[in-house]
């Protein structure tokens, strides 16, 4: 009897790591670049703690507490830097043409992200972004490098 509960509790300590990716709600988005400080993952109403390496999927949630820092990159290479206090959805990464093409949505509940993002396979950029109304954006007209430098 001791035998089986022994075993039992072994197979439950090496289960229990490799539970996330079986409850994980969609394909691989990434992964945990760096992180300094308490990160969490948030996967079909589970909280666990990230640890470099882990695996980021579709439908996740991230949340750096206050103090913390995340690096994640992305399966196309881009990398995602998340700042402390900041809740992160990914709604949607998809990867697709060998490459040459990238449809991706990440849901910014609160705080701070800043993405680097690769090129394309083919050098093909196509960009949308959405940008809230507010704060306006400012941007300065009528300046222009010509003539500048030459003497």
């Amino acid at each position: 009897m001791r035998k089986h509960l022994a075993m039992a509790a072994i197979v439950a300590v090496l289960a229990v790591p490799g539970m996330r990716a079986a409850v994980a709600a969609g394909p691989q988005a990434g992964e945990v670049l760096a992180l300094f400080g308490q990160c969490f993952v948030e996967t079909a109403g589970r909280r666990d703690p990230l640890k470099l390496g882990d695996a980021v999927h579709v439908g996740d949630t991230v949340d750096v507490a206050a103090g913390a820092k995340l690096k994640l990159r992305m399966n196309d290479g881009s990398v995602i830097a998340v700042a402390s206090g900041s809740r992160v959805t990914i709604a949607e990464y998809r990867v697709g043409d060998g490459g040459e093409s990238r449809d991706a949505t990440l849901s910014l509940g609160e705080g701070l992200l800043r993405a680097v993002v690769s090129p394309l396979g083919a050098r093909r950029i196509s960009r949308s972004t959405r940008r809230p109304a507010w704060p306006p954006c400012a941007r300065r007209i009528g300046s222009s490098r010509r003539g500048r430098g030459r003497r």
